[in-house]
């Protein structure tokens, strides 16, 4: 089952490795991340912003990639494993978009 440890009261790096957690996010990956999702409250613009959300795609779509070949439990194994139905026209740029956002909240939450 998947489980999250975010409470209202932790800090950023707390909130970005439950984030990270829920996403199977590899543990090398994380503090990339975690900058990232950083960098973008301090965004001087919108072109700043779409290049700090490509880096974060560019290192989540490595995630897909990793949990498609080594399923975890994790939010992102489990939609890679229930891409049917409404999922099944859900490619991999939408996917990782998707997770982009997670993440994004995750670290402001």
């Amino acid at each position: 089952m998947l489980q999250s440890t975010v409470t209202p009261h932790r800090g950023d790096a707390q909130r970005a490795v439950a984030a990270c957690d829920l996403l199977g996010v590899d543990p090398v990956l994380r503090e990339n991340l975690h900058r990232m999702t950083g960098m973008l409250a301090g965004a001087a613009s919108a072109a700043e912003t779409t290049a700090i959300e490509r880096d974060m795609a560019h290192v989540l779509g490595r995630v897909v990639a990793r949990r498609r070949a080594e399923p975890g439990d994790d939010l992102t194994s489990a939609l890679l494993a229930g891409r049917q139905g409404y999922w099944a026209g859900v490619d991999d740029r939408e996917l990782v978009g998707m997770l982009v956002r997670l993440a994004i909240a995750g670290h402001r939450s």
